[in-house]
């Protein structure tokens, strides 16, 4: 599928600013698989969380087409990069769609603008409630929120639930500093 002319441009443009501003962190990225904090602060600088979200929630109004050839402009330099936002941008549409006012006030605009990294943990009935590797933190995290979900593919018929959290310093900060 031809890309408009905007959208080429804009891919150039975005390619140029992900090789200035990532490409020094490229071997720490992809070959050490390190989380580098100066290369989350690019993609924050880019706008890459606010790219799909709409403006009534801080977001640039993008498309879902903007927000994946933006990624894939960023990939050129980095695939881990490019990966960043995925998490964050999904759990914030989540929020979005089945939070509660009050978490969806107090998440939302952390998560659009880049301030707070969010991750995603499933369980299954019958299953342990917080998966193994999440007792391994880095960081104290708040739990934002758990919702179920009927799942027809799971291995265990019945309720599946979701939780998401986020840094516990770093939302706080952000959130005392908004």
């Amino acid at each position: 599928m031809p890309l408009s002319e905007e959208l080429e441009t804009f891919q150039r443009v975005l390619c140029d600013r992900a090789m200035s501003l990532i490409g020094p962190h490229e071997t720490a990225l992809d070959r050490d698989q390190a989380f580098v904090p100066e290369v989350w602060a690019a993609v924050r600088d880019m706008e890459m969380f606010a790219l799909p979200f709409a403006a009534d929630v801080g977001g640039l109004g993008g498309s879902f087409l903007d927000f994946v050839v933006a990624t894939e402009a960023i990939a050129r330099t980095s695939a881990s990069a490019a990966l960043y936002p995925g998490t964050t941008v999904q759990v914030a549409g989540t929020i979005l769609a089945h939070g509660t006012r009050e978490q969806i006030c107090r998440w939302v605009p952390l998560l659009v603008r880049g301030d707070a990294p969010a991750s995603w943990a499933f369980t299954e009935p019958g299953r342990a409630p917080i998966p193994a590797n999440s007792r391994r933190r880095r960081s104290p995290t708040a739990t934002v929120g758990v919702f179920g979900a009927r799942s027809s593919s799971s291995p265990s018929p019945g309720r599946q639930r979701w939780r998401w959290s986020l840094p516990v310093q770093q939302a706080t900060a952000s959130a005392r500093s908004s």
